[in-house]
């Protein structure tokens, strides 16, 4: 089955009220899902030199050249940095890898926010080691809270990322997940609703619905479900899904409720 007549079929299930969607989904796991860590995006290092150099006067290191010469970063790559990123300046260069895997050739508007992001973060020496600690030590919330608190200049779809890529490193579970406006439209698709209006504790009932939907699968046969890879799915699915379910009439979600940019 093709990827785009799975997403019509999750769509049509929504739409007519039926609530089985997680398993059309779990029938289709081995044509519909792939290995999370085997996605690679693509970038332009040129820009992001530039971007770099001009708004934030900061220069990639040595972690980053890898990345810079073959113009491109895999989630696999992401967890070797954040198994290496301890202190500020290697804190600081897996955020910015992280800002890179996110936006790819896309999302050219959020440079000014990015580079504004990481030049603050520069003049806070402890923020990005402590909110990483947070995320592997399984605070969420609490990470959650402060990410959101500190006005970084970029909002829950991209703060997640980072929550994301620090928490590569630990075993511990659950993990940070990112949650963007895909994402949420796929939750929204699928009847799903948190039951908190808090947005760090909404965020930390999406990370353990995803284990448990993860653990789901797994118990019908499919071992190397993880929740890592149905948030990939998630996105991939919201992509196709578009904002179109706020064109149609169906009872308040989490997902309708909540930005789905930057």
């Amino acid at each position: 089955m093709r990827r785009y007549d799975l997403t019509s079929m999750v769509w049509q299930a929504w739409a007519n009220g039926n609530r089985e969607a997680v398993d059309v989904i779990a029938h289709h796991w081995q044509e519909f899902f792939d290995d999370p860590r085997s996605q690679t995006v693509c970038f332009t290092p040129s820009t992001w030199r530039c971007w770099l150099t001009e708004g934030a006067k900061w220069l990639p290191g040595e972690r980053l050249q890898p990345a810079f010469d073959t113009q491109s970063i895999s989630r696999r790559e992401l967890a070797d940095l954040s198994s290496a990123a301890s202190d500020q300046d290697s804190c600081l260069e897996l955020f910015v890898a992280t800002m890179i895997w996110g936006m790819g050739r896309r999302n050219g508007r959020m440079f000014p926010r990015v580079v504004g992001a990481i030049d603050r973060l520069r003049s806070k020496p402890d923020f990005l080691p402590e909110t990483a600690g947070q995320v592997r030590d399984g605070q969420l919330v609490a990470a959650h809270q402060r990410l959101a608190a500190e006005r970084l200049g970029i909002r829950e779809p991209f703060f997640t990322k980072w929550m994301y890529v620090a928490g590569l490193c630990t075993t511990n579970r659950p993990r940070a997940l990112v949650l963007d406006g895909n994402v949420w439209a796929s939750l929204g698709a699928l009847g799903w609703s948190s039951g908190e209006r808090e947005p760090a504790r909404r965020y930390d009932s999406y990370v353990r619905q995803a284990e448990d939907w993860a653990a789901a699968l797994r118990s019908r046969g499919n071992g190397d479900a993880t929740a890592e890879g149905v948030e990939m799915e998630l996105f991939q699915l919201g992509a196709g899904l578009g904002r179109s379910c706020r064109a149609l009439s169906h009872k308040p979600c989490d997902s309708c409720a909540t930005p789905t940019i930057d």
